[in-house]
């Protein structure tokens, strides 16, 4: 493996974990204080913006599917698709793991969970 390519299957590593180290702090912080809160998410914060200053650099994307209207074509992978008809209509409720995209190629599908539409 070259060095160019192990730099960024670690840095797209580096990045998967970030994206779900997030959703557990922000799990974990629910019952804080607000200052406190406030105080841990905003150091989060920064250190999440220096993750993605580091990706940016070598064109790597983490891309957040949240919200969005489900398509089979996306890519991502549902765990629950099997709980819905194929005729509902279905909104990414949460994803697990994000899209990576390293330019226009994708990298890494994600992990979503879906809902229905309201």
């Amino acid at each position: 493996m070259a060095d160019n390519e192990r730099t960024i299957n670690n840095l797209v590593g580096i990045a998967v974990e970030t994206y779900r180290l997030k959703d557990v702090f922000k799990r974990a912080l629910r019952n804080a204080d607000p200052g406190e809160k406030k105080k841990y998410m905003s150091q989060f914060n920064w250190f999440e913006k220096q993750v993605h200053a580091a990706l940016k650099d070598m064109d790597i994307r983490v891309v957040d599917l949240s919200g969005q209207k489900y398509d089979p074509g996306m890519a991502v992978t549902p765990i629950n698709l099997d709980d819905f008809d194929m005729d509902t209509g279905l909104i990414i409720d949460r994803m697990m793991e994000p899209v990576v995209m390293l330019g226009d190629q994708l990298i890494r599908t994600g992990t979503v969970i879906l809902r229905e539409e309201n």
